[in-house]
């Protein structure tokens, strides 16, 4: 699975008119090597839909699509909410 994500990324620039070397290619994919290709499909596809996206992402924008990045807000909702439930769960 892992050969087809080069495929991927390739395909990827030439939906965005966009040329990359072979350096540039290895070091994409290299970034995306913690990521399975279902993963990664789905990154390249919600960037796709969004209209804000009009150039060629970096891979860590792909990233992001698959692990967001909790801020402290985001965070601190989360454990409040695992205190609730521990403590409805425990008393």
């Amino acid at each position: 699975m892992k050969a087809k994500i080069p495929q991927q990324v390739l395909g990827l620039a030439e939906y965005y008119d966009k040329k990359l070397s072979e350096n540039q290619l290895e070091m994409f994919v290299d970034d995306l090597s913690e990521i399975t290709f279902e993963e990664l499909q789905f990154a390249i596809k919600k960037y796709r839909k969004d209209p804000a996206n009009v150039f060629f992402p970096l891979p860590a924008k792909l990233l992001a699509i698959i692990t967001p990045i909790m801020n402290e807000k985001d965070e601190a909702q989360e454990v409040a909410n695992l205190v609730i439930s521990a403590v409805s769960k425990f008393g």
